[in-house]
């Protein structure tokens, strides 16, 4: 792994919600199949940020259960509220904040037509708390 790469996967570690492929690297290198197979289990949280929700699953994981199970995986695995999982408390989040946290793009938060601000120029940028809330609490994945 090269240090741009190295880099990037620390700052990821610092995200909320990280992509399968990091939670497998962090579970000792286990397969992905095996981290989507942990979350069917309720071993790991998780949700689902697809734009259609009908066809297939893209998951991002709570980095908060990925480092439960590795310290203490036998102990059981507490529910995150949802508001907890923004790590500030304004009343609107950034849309490149959010996908930053979501680890994904701004182009995908778009498309998930998230409720933001209708005042002026920040609509585009700008997406209400309340809108994040609700959306990580329907889309949590339940075992």
């Amino acid at each position: 792994m090269d240090s741009a790469t190295q880099l990037d996967f620390l700052f990821a570690l610092f995200r909320p919600l990280i992509c399968t492929a990091d939670a497998a690297f962090l579970l000792d290198d286990c397969s992905e199949r095996h981290v989507l197979d942990l979350v069917d289990e309720g071993q790991l949280l998780a949700i689902n940020i697809a734009v259609d929700t009908t066809g297939r699953r893209e998951l991002r994981i709570h980095r908060y259960s990925v480092l439960h199970r590795i310290a203490r995986p036998q102990r059981p695995l507490g529910r995150v509220p949802a508001d907890k999982i923004i790590p500030h408390f304004r009343p609107t989040v950034l849309r490149r904040e959010l996908a930053d946290w979501m680890s994904c793009s701004e182009q995908h938060i778009s498309n998930l037509n998230l409720a933001g601000p209708r005042d002026g120029h920040d609509r585009r940028h700008r997406i209400y708390r309340h809108a994040v809330v609700d959306f990580l609490t329907t889309r949590e994945i339940k075992p």
